[in-house]
C-alpha cells in the first residue's frame, strides 16, 4: 500500500476501523523537521535523494522534543520539553505561528486528523490542576565571561514535590560542573547553597 515520505509507526483508532500510519515528512514537498535542543530550533531540510539540503532553522522555545503534521501537512507542530507547551508551525513559510500552553515537559506528539467529527473537542477535557504550575528559568554566563555555556530549567509542581530538569549546553566534555541551589538573587552576597529539601549542602555533576 503506497505511503507518504517517511512512514513510520502505526496508530489504530479506538473503533478499530482504521490505522494511521504518520509520516515524518510533509507529503507534498519531502521536508524533513529535525529538532535541535542544543539550538532551541527545529532545522528543515528538503530531501533532495542521498543529499538532504538545509532550507531553513525556525526558533523555538526551550528544548525543542518531538516533531508531527497536521493531516494535510500544512502544521508542523513540536514539543517544547522545558517549556511545557506545543509550537505550531506554518509548513508553507516555515515559520512558527503560535505557541500552545500543554501539560507537562512534553517528549512526544500525537496528531490525529478529523479525530473529532463535530462540537468544539473539549469533552473529556479538565484544567491542568497543579501540572499548570511550572516556572522557567534561564541561566547564562556572568557578565564578561566568553564562554558559551547556557541552560533552561523547567520546575514541575507534582503535588508534595517539585521536579527540576535542566537542559544545558556550551559546556567542555569531561569537566565536573557545580549546581548551586541559593536563596537570594542577588550575587553580590556570594553563593549561599541551598538543598531544595533540607537547605543545606549542594548538588555536583
Amino acid at each position: 500500500m503506497p505511503t507518504a515520505n517517511g512512514p513510520g509507526m502505526v496508530l489504530f483508532h479506538p473503533n478499530g476501523r482504521y490505522a494511521y500510519v504518520p509520516s515524518s515528512f510533509t507529503p507534498e514537498r519531502a521536508f524533513a523537521y529535525v529538532t535541535v535542543g542544543e539550538e532551541n530550533a527545529v532545522k528543515v531540510y528538503r530531501r533532495d535523494g542521498a543529499n538532504p539540503r538545509l532550507v531553513a532553522t525556525i526558533p523555538t522555545g526551550d528544548l525543542p522534543h518531538g516533531v508531527w503534521t497536521s493531516g494535510d501537512g500544512a502544521r508542523v507542530y513540536v514539543g517544547l520539553e522545558n517549556q511545557d507547551a506545543v509550537l505550531a508551525i506554518d509548513a508553507l513559510a516555515n515559520r512558527a505561528i503560535t505557541t500552545i500552553p500543554v501539560g507537562q515537559q512534553p517528549m512526544a506528539l500525537v496528531y490525529v486528523p478529523e479525530a473529532v467529527p463535530s462540537g468544539p473537542g473539549t469533552s473529556g477535557l479538565v484544567p491542568l490542576g497543579v501540572a499548570a504550575r511550572n516556572g522557567h528559568i534561564a541561566l547564562i554566563a556572568p557578565g564578561g565571561d566568553r564562554r558559551k555555556g547556557h541552560a533552561t530549567v523547567s520546575v514541575n509542581s507534582l503535588g508534595s514535590l517539585d521536579l527540576l530538569e535542566m537542559a544545558a549546553s556550551g559546556l567542555t566534555p569531561g569537566e565536573a560542573y557545580t549546581l548551586w541551589l541559593t536563596d537570594t538573587r542577588n550575587a553580590r552576597t556570594g553563593p549561599r547553597a541551598a538543598d531544595p529539601l533540607t537547605g543545606r549542602g549542594r548538588v555536583s555533576s
